[in-house]
């Protein structure tokens, strides 16, 4: 993810602020740590992990979460039948409680509000849908990943694993 969002933002200079928080900072009950895979950690001041952050970015002094969820759910059949309602999944990702425990700690950094970005494959993503609509309202925004599940596992992972030598 952080690659496409260095791309959308190439032309925005000193607009845009990648990790705006670093290691070791603080904030209220929170402490941030930077983790092995470059992720923000945050902690409680307990030492337990609360939560991980895919990417924070602050746009025009505006802090803004990236969530990346790419999860399926499967009918017994086998076939995509809707987003993944279990607790890391896209459903999951856009209840209220969860983006307010996901931004709670950046908001007692900050002090401020918060954007909330999150990102589905684009199959997930559906104007029939009452829970996006409602995340939608409530100021979410979602973006669909820059392709479809299918691609994605047949051609990129095997591209990326590739050129990676994973």
């Amino acid at each position: 993810m952080r690659d496409s969002l260095e791309q959308i933002c190439k032309g925005l200079g000193d607009r845009v602020v990648f990790d705006p928080i670093h290691g070791g900072e603080s904030a209220g009950r929170y402490i941030f740590e930077s983790s092995l895979n470059n992720k923000l950690l945050v902690m409680k001041k307990d030492g337990a992990t609360y939560s991980e952050i895919d990417e924070l970015l602050l746009i025009d002094n505006l802090p803004v979460l990236f969530e990346i969820k790419l999860s399926i759910y499967k009918g017994r059949r086998g076939n995509v039948t809707q987003i993944n309602p279990g607790k890391r999944g896209v459903k999951h990702a856009m209840n209220v409680s969860r983006i307010n425990f996901m931004l709670n700690p950046i908001k007692s950094y900050f002090q401020s509000r918060c954007g909330y970005v999150l990102v589905v494959y684009p199959e997930q993503i559906t104007s029939r849908s009452p829970l996006q609509a409602e995340f939608i309202n409530q100021g979410g925004i979602l973006r669909p990943f820059y392709t479809d599940r299918e691609t994605y596992r047949k051609i990129e992972i095997p591209r990326i694993k590739q050129e990676y030598s994973i």
